[in-house]
């Protein structure tokens, strides 16, 4: 589980790097639809996670509507995902 969680944490940075490159500012071009994402590292309380960020943007025309999915998993328990 945790080779798993490691090769997926590389995949995502790989992929976070590289789609910098190319990013889209999305008020340049805001009818153009996106999907961001990033992995991080916050506290809380004593606690460690590693946080994984999925932000999608849809547009049709002039209306949009956007998700920000975070997923925060717990490094001291096996990467389990936080229930709060």
């Amino acid at each position: 589980m945790r080779n798993i969680l490691t090769i997926l944490l590389f995949l995502c940075s790989c992929i976070s790097i590289g789609s910098a490159q190319w990013f889209n500012d999305p008020f340049r071009f805001p009818e153009e639809n996106t999907i961001l994402g990033g992995v991080g590292i916050t506290t809380i309380g004593d606690t460690t996670y590693t946080t994984f960020t999925i932000a999608p943007e849809f547009s049709f025309g002039t209306v949009g509507v956007g998700l920000n999915l975070l997923f925060l998993m717990n490094n001291e328990n096996d990467f389990k995902l936080r229930k709060d």
